[in-house]
């Protein structure tokens, strides 16, 4: 089984590179799809994990963009990262 979860993480890291800009937006949007995977049920909770992996890639791949990064400097204020963490 993990072997399975090693060329489905390799398959779907080349198809992000190879998806460009909108890399982002499939992270992102995978991630809303692994964390609406419980309501199918035992299957589902198995990808559920993954959510906040996810995200936690949509938001690198963000940072690494200079015009996004430039946006999100605004989260490193101490008042605003109080907030969000």
């Amino acid at each position: 089984m993990t072997d399975m979860k090693g060329f489905v993480a390799c398959a779907l890291a080349m198809a992000l590179r190879a998806a460009g800009r909108a890399r982002t937006l499939v992270t992102l949007a995978l991630g809303v799809a692994c964390a609406c995977m419980p309501v199918f049920g035992h299957p589902g909770e198995c990808i559920f994990p993954y959510w906040n992996i996810l995200v936690g890639c949509a938001l690198a791949l963000l940072l690494d963009d200079e015009r996004a990064f430039q946006k999100l400097a605004v989260l490193a204020r101490p008042r605003v990262a109080k907030c969000v963490l």
